[in-house]
């Protein structure tokens, strides 16, 4: 029993949350969240739906060992810092989540880590999973390996694994101002996504208002084609 000017469980709650977050993502990207969720943002994310390919197609070259990491991975995990501490990697992992993995001589180059939950902070938090489907948390290619088809290579081994296992779809969430992994999520000039929605996200000193456009495909194209990712509807 807490005393009367003891704290609520739920602000007890908060601060261990809070500690929790600045031990696994460190101090100044937990403060970043913190403002955004909290104080001031105005923020959009394209929510993109892909269906898991019963057969996808082989890895585009045997050039990447592709395999789900384990702990044991932990230390060769730390080429991918700072973007993602290895204790990041650690957590991912103690929770279940799938961490695929493409090798070159035994070194990590990139890495894809799919969930079965939604993030746990507004805004995404609001969104929800259907049955069999899944949520892709993070994407990530060493620089001297982009352009090397590392990603699609981990795609290809990652839709046969999860596949597998009955799962259905990936569902991703992609800054709007984020080209270079929106243009991964829609597919290239192939389009792999099949939904997209469109997330804004306002807060103003701890009121939020979240706006959600469901049909968002032809936005996220003239989006792209804009940018030059996408031919131009009259090409």
């Amino acid at each position: 029993m807490s005393g009367a000017g003891g704290a609520s469980p739920d602000t007890v709650s908060r601060a261990r949350r809070l500690l929790h977050l600045v031990r696994v993502r460190g101090f100044r990207r937990t403060v970043r969240a913190v403002v955004q969720g909290y104080v001031f943002a105005f923020r959009r994310w394209y929510i993109c739906t892909r269906t898991i390919r019963p057969d996808p197609p082989p890895p585009p070259s045997d050039e990447f060992e592709c395999r789900l990491a384990t702990l044991a991975d932990l230390e060769a995990l730390a080429v991918f810092e700072p973007n993602r501490h290895r204790r990041e990697f650690r957590e991912w992992l103690e929770n279940g989540d799938y961490v695929f993995v493409a090798f070159v001589d035994g070194g990590p180059v990139a890495f894809q880590c799919i969930s079965r939950s939604v993030p746990t902070g507004p805004p995404l938090s609001s969104l929800s999973l259907g049955p069999g489907q899944l949520w892709a948390v993070d994407v990530q290619t060493l620089p001297a390996y982009r352009r090397h088809k590392a990603a699609v290579a981990i795609r290809a081994y990652r839709d046969r694994v999860l596949g597998g296992l009955g799962c259905r779809q990936i569902v991703s969430s992609v800054q709007e101002d984020n080209l270079p992994a929106l243009i991964y999520a829609y597919g290239g000039r192939k389009r792999l996504v099949d939904k997209v929605a469109l997330l804004t996200y306002l807060c103003v000193l701890g009121v939020k208002r979240i706006r959600i456009e469901h049909d968002a495909l032809a936005r996220l194209e003239r989006h792209l084609g804009q940018a030059g990712l996408l031919p131009k509807p009259d090409a």
